[in-house]
């Protein structure tokens, strides 16, 4: 049988059954190829699709399950960016509470001692006579144990002359002593009114 095959192979006969074998796998090729929107997920594979195979740019992020991307997948291995403006400043917080009370300070030096202390003012006056005699002087005392802090004198008369000569504390401090004079002397009456004021003074 194969000789009668073999016997009637010719040039022709080649190369017509390679043509209909080139044409039978065309026609087979265009039979499985699929139509238009023909392919669902049922018909996907799981995990047939991978990212290789996806079009760059093609998903949004309604594409995206919410928190199914890490911080690498969204940038997160990328360097920081720069620093942006500080922000306006907030309002200012409720005060806090008050803190602990801290420990006493060191004690301060003594202060230096004051002046001593005064009290029971009274003032005493003394009068020369009243009439025309010049000069005239008075003496006017503080009572027992209170010390002269002031003084000073006082002319009466109508005579307009009339002038003050001294005016002064007594030396042991227990009184004032004043004097006066007419210039020139008449015969108008004045006189000379001394005054002290006292205090009890403090050792």
């Amino acid at each position: 049988m194969l000789r009668r095959i073999r016997s009637r192979l010719t040039y022709s006969n080649v190369v017509a059954s390679m043509a209909l074998f080139i044409a039978l796998g065309g026609v087979s090729y265009a039979a499985v190829k699929l139509p238009k929107n023909s392919v669902g997920p049922t018909q996907i594979k799981k995990n047939a699709v991978t990212g290789s195979k996806v079009k760059n740019s093609s998903l949004t992020g309604s594409d995206v399950k919410d928190g199914s991307l890490s911080a690498k997948d969204i940038g997160g291995g990328l360097p920081a960016g720069a620093q942006g403006p500080a922000g306006a400043q907030g309002p200012a917080g409720a005060q806090g509470p008050a803190g602990a009370q801290g420990p006493a300070g060191a004690r301060g030096d003594t202060g230096l001692k004051g002046d001593p202390g005064l009290s029971g003012y009274v003032q005493v006056d003394a009068f020369s006579a009243f009439d025309s005699t010049s000069p005239k002087s008075a003496d006017a005392f503080c009572p027992a144990g209170m010390k002269a802090i002031g003084g000073g004198a006082v002319m009466n008369g109508d005579n307009a002359n009339l002038a003050l000569k001294t005016s002064i504390p007594r030396s042991n401090g227990t009184g004032w002593i004043a004097s006066a004079y007419e210039t020139p002397a008449t015969t108008f009456n004045w006189n000379i009114d001394v005054r002290v004021i006292c205090a009890n003074v403090a050792p």
